[in-house]
């Protein structure tokens, strides 16, 4: 079993009550990485539905997480002949730390642009892309393969442009196709877009992120293009696209979070 699915197996413990041990592998800077706590509560949303079509779901983090226990509760909403609806709720050391509301679709189908623009495919080559490490401090990128587009990467270099843009491929190092649940991962794994316009901070922590994902995901390697317009008392608010390598869109994301320069 892919050491992602080994940290989604789930025991239950009462009706709509899982648990499940989370490892230090998601980790930054010892936080429980959000894109890893919101393919949790997918995982756990589609134990009780049906389902498979596409899922939208939005997360509120609400405190740090940690690795180890943590518990899942599971509360029907609604269900239809087209959407089951749930309310997921992340809980550690007796403290919500996540709270999502999910929304499952019988229904899936390819995206439709309505907007004269296409810069979001695919503009470099995976092998052509920067491979991202951060030894000791994201373990994460231990188990994926995350190369940015050089042309978005040279605020390592203090060659900041605008509007922050972070654009490149995630793949798994172990192989695996990147379903629903990877694909919530997918969306939050590389560098926050806002320092290609403001500079790298150590830790940009998420208020809010919201993904809806195309139930067809199946691919190896995805093409993101995350970018970031707006800026407001320290709250960013950062749009993503996901796409296969056929540029079809996969995921459309949007994250809030905070951003502190660094005095």
């Amino acid at each position: 079993m892919h050491v992602f699915d080994q940290n989604l197996v789930f025991s239950e413990t009462g009706d709509h009550r899982l648990q499940s041990e989370v490892s230090e592998v998601w980790t930054h800077l010892g936080n429980v990485n959000g894109g890893f706590l919101l393919a949790m509560a997918a995982k756990a949303a589609s134990r009780y539905s049906e389902k498979k079509g596409s899922l939208l779901i939005t997360a509120n983090y609400l405190d740090r997480t940690a690795p180890g226990c943590i518990d899942v509760h599971v509360e029907e909403l609604s269900t239809s002949r087209n959407f089951d609806r749930f309310e997921i709720s992340l809980i550690q050391d007796d403290k919500k730390v996540l709270r999502t509301f999910c929304t499952l679709s019988a229904k899936s189908g390819e995206t439709e642009n309505l907007s004269d623009s296409r810069d979001y495919l695919p503009s470099a080559k995976e092998e052509d892309c920067i491979e991202r490490s951060r030894p000791g401090t994201t373990p994460i990128y231990d188990i994926l393969s995350v190369r940015i587009d050089p042309a978005t990467y040279g605020w390592t270099k203090d060659e900041l442009i605008r509007p922050g843009i972070t654009k490149g491929w995630i793949r798994f190092k172990d192989p695996r196709l990147f379903d629903i649940p990877a694909v919530n991962l997918a969306v939050d794994c590389f560098p926050p877009s806002i320092f290609s316009a403001l500079g790298e901070v150590p830790w940009v922590p998420t208020l809010e992120l919201s993904v809806y994902i195309n139930g067809t995901v199946e691919h190896e390697v995805l093409w993101s293009d995350f970018r970031t317009h707006y800026i407001t008392g320290g709250i960013l608010i950062e749009d993503g696209i996901v796409t296969g390598p056929d540029g079809r869109i996969a995921a459309i994301s949007r994250q809030t979070a905070v951003y502190r320069p660094t005095p």
